[in-house]
């Protein structure tokens, strides 16, 4: 009797919901590795600025508690900035009011000596300084005739505009003992200084600030 052939044993074939969640796999491994990738290139984009940690008038020498590194992605607008890459800009000085939490702009500082500027004390109308900190900005009038303790005439002529406050004195008598306000230091150029000498012989001398950033 002649032999048969043996049937054939049938093949398996492979779901085709295995080939699609392999496809699947593939691409979320394809896309991680794309977007780990593209978050190391930002990383390295980043460079080291300074920054200021609060707001502070034209004729400010930074310190170190003024100052905080940022790493930030500028592109090529990073040279208009101060790198953090080396030294604090340390007793630099600057020439115009930067704001809470902004980059430090190379324009706006010039190193220790750059500026001519003098500490100069006077004595203001307290109403006026109340409320005042260190390093504002302010305009600066007098009003001819009138004494610190008087009442303000309806007319007022400006002395300087956007002056650096370097400092606020302690009161130490009057109402308020231990307020601030009254006395300050500010901080002006030669002829500025000349200017408020001379306001001050004539009148009562009165602040009015300035917010960082108005125009």
């Amino acid at each position: 009797m002649p032999d048969l052939p043996a049937p054939a044993a049938p093949r398996l074939a492979r779901p085709r919901w295995l080939d699609a969640r392999l496809v699947v796999g593939l691409l979320l491994v394809l896309a991680s590795v794309v977007l780990g990738a593209r978050v190391v290139a930002a990383a390295d984009d980043a460079v080291p600025v300074w920054a200021v940690t609060a707001d502070l008038g034209p004729g400010t020498r930074l310190g170190e508690d003024d100052l905080v590194r940022r790493d930030v992605r500028l592109d090529a607008g990073a040279a208009r900035y101060v790198s953090a890459a080396g030294a604090p800009p340390v007793g630099w000085v600057l020439t115009r009011a930067v704001g809470d939490g902004e980059l430090l702009p190379a324009a706006a500082v010039a190193r220790e000596g750059a500026q001519d500027l003098r500490r100069l004390p006077v004595e203001v109308d307290p109403v006026s300084a109340t409320g005042l900190r260190d390093h504002a900005v302010v305009d600066l009038y007098v009003v001819p005739g009138a004494g610190p303790g008087d009442a303000a005439p309806p007319a007022s002529e400006p002395v300087l505009e956007g002056v650096t406050v370097d400092e606020v004195a302690e009161r130490t008598g009057g109402l308020a003992p231990g307020s601030r306000g009254g006395s300050v230091v500010l901080l002006v150029t030669p002829e500025g200084a000349r200017a408020v000498l001379d306001a001050q012989a004539r009148g009562a001398l009165r602040l009015l600030q300035v917010p960082v950033g108005a125009s």
